[in-house]
């Protein structure tokens, strides 16, 4: 298996019928986390950039309560504000109620 080399950049894709980004975005909070892979946990350090990428909206009307669906493209630039944490902690912007707990990255939107 090839490894992947880290740039130190990353995309955060973001699923708006799991996360309204949106609702997030309008409130001005600037702190949140992001849900990663067990073997990406190592991969991320604090000062590094990154980037919120909304691909295909599939929110039905009743998902998105009489909002606009989401554009596909970049919402958000982020920097990495601590190492990855595993926790199952969630915010209130988040569609899909989850108490599985996963690694998450601490980022700060700038």
């Amino acid at each position: 298996m090839e490894r992947v080399e880290s740039t130190g950049f990353w995309t955060f894709f973001c699923n708006p019928k799991k996360w309204a980004i949106n609702d997030f975005l309008a409130s001005n909070k600037v702190e949140n986390t992001f849900s990663i892979t067990s073997w990406q946990k190592g991969w991320f350090q604090k000062g590094q950039l990154g980037v919120i990428r909304v691909g295909y909206n599939y929110r039905n009307k009743e998902q998105i309560s009489g909002k606009q669906k989401l554009k596909r493209k970049i919402y958000a630039v982020v920097e990495v504000i601590d190492e990855s944490i595993y926790s199952s902690d969630s915010d209130e912007h988040f569609y899909e109620e989850s108490n599985q707990e996963n690694y998450r990255i601490p980022v700060r939107h700038i």
